[in-house]
This record gives C-alpha cells, sequence and structure tokens, in this order.
C-alpha cells in the first residue's frame, strides 16, 4: 500500500502538523466558543433536572429504567402541561423505587470539584497535589480551562462521577478518556455519550498539556475510518 498517497495518512499527517504547529500566546486556547460541548438529549431531558430528595439534590442518569419513566411523565403531561419532571418523580414516590447508586449523577459543588482537579508541576500530572497514578479516567476542560479528571468507577456522595459530574451539566470544551500507561505514555480518548465530543476537541487538550507545561511528542493517533474522526492520540513525556 502506498502511504504517502492514502487519505487515511493524509489525514493523519494533518492532524499531526496541526497540532504541533500551534504557536499562540500561553492563556489562548483559541475561539472557545467554537469547542463547545452541551449535554446530549437524553441527559438533558432527566439528569440536568435537579429533584430534591432527604436533603439532597438528586440528578437522574438516563438508564432504561429512567428512560422509561421519563416516556410515562410524558404521557401525564399531556392531561397536565404544568407538571414537571421532578414535580412527577416526587408525587408519583418513583425514588424509593430506583437503584439511587446506580441510576443518578453526582453534581459535585464547587468546593468539592477542586480535589478532581488535574495540574502540571514540570513534567508531572498531579491530582489532589499528589503525582497521577496509573489507571483509566474521565475528563472534561471546562470553560474556565480548568481540567477535571476522576476514575469511571468514582462515585460522590450521591450518585455516580460521569462527565458531567464536575461542570454540573454544563457546557465544556472537551470530555473526553484520559490513561496512564506504567511507561509514562498518555492515551487521549475521544469518547464521552454526555457530551459526544467532536474530532477537534482533543486538539484543546493537547493545547492545555502544551500551555501548562508538559513537555511531550506525539507518537500515534487512530481514526475512525468509517467516519475519518480523530478518536485517539498517544503521547510519551519528553
Amino acid at each position: 500500500m502506498n502511504y504517502s498517497t492514502s487519505p487515511i495518512y493524509t489525514f493523519i499527517l494533518l492532524t499531526l502538523l496541526l497540532i504541533q504547529g500551534e504557536d499562540k500566546p500561553k492563556n489562548d486556547m483559541g475561539n472557545r466558543a467554537s469547542y463547545l460541548l452541551s449535554l446530549g438529549n437524553d441527559y438533558i431531558k432527566t439528569e440536568a433536572i435537579p429533584i430534591p430528595y432527604q436533603g439532597y439534590t438528586l440528578h437522574l442518569y438516563p438508564t432504561e429504567s429512567v428512560k422509561s419513566i421519563y416516556q410515562s411523565y410524558l404521557s401525564q403531561s399531556k392531561d397536565n402541561p404544568e407538571l414537571n419532571f421532578a414535580a412527577y418523580v416526587i408525587k408519583e414516590g418513583i425514588l424509593e423505587r430506583l437503584a439511587l447508586e446506580e441510576d443518578t449523577t453526582c453534581y459535585l459543588p464547587t468546593n468539592a470539584s477542586k480535589q478532581y482537579e488535574l495540574q502540571c508541576r514540570g513534567n508531572r500530572l498531579l491530582l489532589a497535589g499528589k503525582p497521577l497514578a496509573t489507571g483509566k479516567f474521565i475528563f472534561v476542560i471546562d470553560k474556565n480551562e480548568k481540567f477535571f479528571i476522576a476514575k469511571k468507577t468514582a462515585r460522590g456522595e450521591k450518585g455516580r462521577i460521569q462527565h458531567s459530574s464536575f461542570s454540573r451539566g454544563k457546557p465544556v470544551i472537551a470530555a473526553g478518556t484520559i490513561t496512564l500507561e506504567q511507561d509514562g505514555m498518555i492515551v487521549l480518548g475521544n469518547y464521552s455519550g454526555h457530551y459526544m465530543p467532536r474530532p477537534d476537541n482533543l486538539k484543546v487538550v493537547v493545547k492545555w498539556l502544551k500551555r501548562n507545561g508538559y513537555d511531550f511528542k506525539v507518537i500515534s493517533d487512530t481514526i475512525d475510518e468509517q467516519k475519518r474522526q480523530l478518536r485517539t492520540i498517544e503521547l510519551i513525556p519528553k
């Protein structure tokens, strides 16, 4: 196969040139509005709606059971247009029947989010002041360019930690997965069901690392061959 004329090869090469050719002021992430990601429709319908319960505020993750509840709500709201989803859930006593640990997302208060904030010190990645452990994490970069990560299995006081937890359902400029391997390699993934990031959102992550002093080189990337979309980038610290 002649890789020099392959469309896939050309796409990857152009992507790497775009990533490595950036040379903008340190505090300039470009036109952030063009990168903004909003919650998907299923999450807007259920999870984004706060529901008071036993002194907490719950956010229902759209599992199949929660989606079924939402459909029942739509049926009832036809006869009662003033009925909102939160009032319906409380009136029907639905929360007592849900597996709250699985069917809810924990929206973190601002002060609690700080323990999940990633920082760079020299060429080290730190979480809560300690070197980042190896493993796979979910991440978002919010509109203020703060980088938050947590293990996918992490749980908050009420519900699971999801991509929407850090920004409390508000738009972000990047979302996905980050994996730190034993050899120091970092794998960035463009995967988030909440925010459905576009291919160019991974470039935001690369820019953030560069502008916060993390020195690295891109060693590979992968694309979805059908959609011609960037899916992962692999980095290694210099």
